[in-house]
């Protein structure tokens, strides 16, 4: 299966921990963020993710990107939610 990007997050609001987390599923992801992510998420059911398509096939291997990645676009904002 092929790795894909998604942007997992705890709060609706753009203030909230934010990683950017590549791997098969959602599903997945989510359990990366939880358990390899330095975010102190509530569970599994507390992280929300999106796919974040902009960053596919940076990294064949499933990881956690914590901070903005130079190279990149920026996969989070302080001020307003990225479109």
């Amino acid at each position: 299966m092929t790795v894909k990007a998604f942007h997992c997050f705890s709060s609706d609001d753009w203030d909230g921990d934010h990683l950017l987390v590549f791997a098969e599923t959602p599903g997945k992801a989510k359990l990366l963020a939880l358990h390899n992510g330095t975010c102190d998420y509530d569970g599994f059911l507390a992280i929300k993710c999106r796919r974040a398509p902009a960053w596919d096939g940076a990294t064949k291997t499933p990881q956690v990107a914590v901070d903005n990645v130079d190279g990149y676009p920026n996969f989070y904002g302080d001020e307003e939610e990225p479109e």
